[in-house]
C-alpha cells in the first residue's frame, strides 16, 4: 500500500504581482467583513472610487459604507536587500473629501494582514499626524493620499485598526459607530429639509 501523498499548503501569497494582489486583497477584506456579520456587496461598475460596499442595517435606515481596498507592496533595495518605508497609493484626495463614510482597507499580501480605517476623518487624521507625506489640506484635489503603512517591516498603523481574532470587537464596533454617525447626520438633514419652506 502506497503512502498517502502529502498535500502542500500555501500559507502566504509571496511575490504576488500587482495585478493579482488587488483582487486577493478585496476578497480577503470581504471575507473578514462577512465573518464580522456585515453584508458585503461588490459594485460591478468600473469606478475606482469604491471596491466594496459594507451594509449596516437598521430598522429604518440602511447605510452603505464604501470601502477602498489597497494592497501594501514591499520593494526591496537591490543593493542592501532591506525594505524601507512602504506607502499605499491610489487613494485620491477627492474620494476622501466627497465621502465621509469612506473606509480604507489595507491588505498586506505577504502576511495576510488586514487593517481597516473607518471614515474619511480618520484617514485624514492619520495622514496629517504621521503617516502622510505632508498636510492633507495642502494636497491638490486629485492628488494621491499616500499613507505610510510600514517602516522596515514594522507596521506603522494603529493596532485598533488591525483585523484579527484578538480584536474581533474593535473593527466592527468602529464600523458600527461610523454607520451610526452617518445615520444620525442623514436623519438631521431630512429633519432640516422638512422644516424648510
Amino acid at each position: 500500500m502506497a503512502a498517502p501523498k502529502r498535500v502542500r499548503r500555501v500559507r502566504r501569497a509571496y511575490g504576488l504581482a500587482q495585478t493579482y494582489s488587488g483582487p486577493v486583497g478585496e476578497t480577503s477584506v470581504a471575507a473578514a467583513l462577512l465573518r464580522f456579520g456585515f453584508p458585503v456587496a461588490k459594485p460591478m461598475w468600473g469606478d475606482d472610487e469604491w471596491d466594496l460596499l459594507v451594509l449596516d442595517r437598521d430598522a429604518r435606515w440602511d447605510i452603505a459604507l464604501p470601502v477602498q481596498v489597497k494592497s501594501r507592496q514591499d520593494f526591496q533595495n537591490q543593493m542592501s536587500g532591506s525594505t524601507t518605508r512602504t506607502y499605499v497609493s491610489g487613494l485620491l484626495k477627492s474620494y476622501v473629501e466627497r465621502s465621509p463614510g469612506l473606509c480604507l482597507a489595507i491588505y498586506w499580501p505577504y502576511t495576510g494582514g488586514i487593517w481597516i480605517i473607518p471614515g474619511a476623518k480618520n484617514i485624514i487624521r492619520l495622514y496629517d499626524r504621521r503617516l502622510g507625506q505632508g498636510s492633507f489640506a495642502a494636497l491638490a484635489n486629485n492628488a494621491n493620499v499616500g499613507l505610510r503603512v510600514a517602516t522596515n517591516n514594522r507596521v506603522d498603523l494603529p493596532p485598533r485598526y488591525k483585523v484579527s481574532a484578538r480584536n474581533a470587537g474593535g473593527v466592527p464596533l468602529l464600523l458600527k459607530a461610523l454607520a451610526r454617525q452617518l445615520r444620525d447626520d442623514l436623519r438631521e438633514r431630512v429633519r432640516l429639509e422638512s422644516l424648510a419652506p
